[in-house]
Order: C-alpha cells, then structure tokens, then sequence
C-alpha cells in the first residue's frame, strides 16, 4: 500500500466514523444515536459501554454521567 492509497483510506475511516446514527447492542437507551452496547442512556451521542448517561457525546465505558463530551471510564461526571 502506497502512502496516498493509505491516506485515501484513512480519510475515508475517520470520515466514517461519527456518522453512524443507529444504535447497537442498547438496551432501555431513548432519544441516544450512535450508541454502541449501553444502558438506560438518554440523548446521548456516538457513545460506548455507557450505562445511565444523559446527553453525553463521544464517551466510552462512562456511567451515570451527565452533559459529558469525550470521557473515558468516568463515574458520575458532570459537564465535563
């Protein structure tokens, strides 16, 4: 693979990512997209492994958080 073939590529992924609307492996998530295997989350957006979140974006293995952008395995953040 040449460096443009890897760059058309790589552009083509991070463009991909963040798009995806349709929540996966969710379970009592209302109002979430992007969701990926959380629980009981609230508006939130391209999340994962969230359970009990309310209008978080982009945070991973997070619970009980609130308004939260970018966390990673917080508990109990708010706005942050």
């Amino acid at each position: 693979m040449t460096r443009t073939e890897f760059e058309a590529a790589f552009r083509k992924l991070t463009s991909a990512h963040g798009t995806a609307t349709a929540n996966t492996g969710c379970i009592g998530c209302e109002r979430c997209t992007g969701a990926v295997d959380s629980t009981f989350c609230v508006e939130c957006k391209q999340i994962a492994r969230c359970h009990y979140c309310r209008a978080c974006e982009d945070c991973t293995d997070c619970s009980h958080s609130a308004a939260c952008r970018g966390c990673l395995s917080c508990a109990h953040c708010q706005a942050s």
